[in-house]
């Protein structure tokens, strides 16, 4: 079966979208402020606005209650047969120090805390497109703290 995440509101999101609606309508409705705090409570009110249409930072499987995170990591070419035999048997092998100097192989993670539960699969980018080489792998959060840790 395959895995797809799709993107959701996490607590913190509707807090700071709350907050700046919350803010702004405040600012607004001050008697005593002049025109620029009313504009600046406007400006905050129409951007919390925004923020609670379009703000999503955290991912849910389907079928999942879980929140997760995502996390892309990317290496260079000559990494790719490293890593897919790194994720087959051991991910705390990959070596770190090479993230970041290519964009040609991406490793996304997605991971929950709360559910112990972390999901990695590797792409290859093929132009145009990022293309799987691997299929979603299920490790425990222990397993792969380095990964997540990470800058």
């Amino acid at each position: 079966m395959e895995k797809h995440f799709c993107r959701v509101r996490s607590a913190q999101d509707i807090i700071i979208s709350v907050s700046l609606l919350l803010a702004g309508t405040v600012l607004m409705f001050l008697p005593y402020g002049g025109v620029g705090v009313t504009m600046g409570g406007f400006f905050m009110f129409l951007v919390g606005g925004l923020f609670l249409y379009l703000f999503k930072s955290a991912y849910r499987e389907d079928g999942d209650k879980n929140l997760y995170h995502k996390k892309e990591l990317y290496f260079r070419r000559e990494l790719l047969g490293a890593i897919e035999d790194a994720l087959e048997s051991d991910p705390t092998s990959i070596d770190m120090k090479q993230e970041g100097f290519g964009w040609t192989i991406k490793l996304n993670l997605y991971y929950s805390v709360k559910a112990d539960k972390a999901y990695l699969q590797l792409f290859e980018y093929i132009p145009y497109n990022y293309e799987p080489c691997t299929q979603m792998l299920e490790y425990k959060i222990s397993q792969i703290t380095n990964l997540i840790n990470s800058k």
